[in-house]
């Protein structure tokens, strides 16, 4: 069963429930209690830029995977392709 790629945002300790990353959110994953629903989340990680108090993140063990994982397939520029 799928789950989507694991890139969903968190708050930690530096977040002050100002609600800017859920006002911002395109679909509205975040709620008003500050927590991230994983089903509905795109990982398009505005909710991480737009935090002014840098309290939304994505756990380093996994950006170190998706790092390992993608180092290999985009280490040459790739050709475009127009599908019809």
């Amino acid at each position: 069963e799928y789950h989507g790629i694991p890139l969903k945002p968190h708050a930690d300790k530096n977040c002050m429930k100002c609600g800017l990353c859920a006002e911002k959110c395109p679909v509205h994953a975040i709620s008003e209690e500050n927590t991230t629903d994983e089903n509905l989340c795109i990982h398009c990680m505005r909710c991480v830029k737009t935090c002014p108090e840098k309290g939304r993140y994505i756990p380093e063990e996994i950006l170190d995977s998706m790092q390992k994982r993608m180092t290999p397939v985009c280490e040459e520029r790739k050709q475009n392709q127009f599908y019809l």
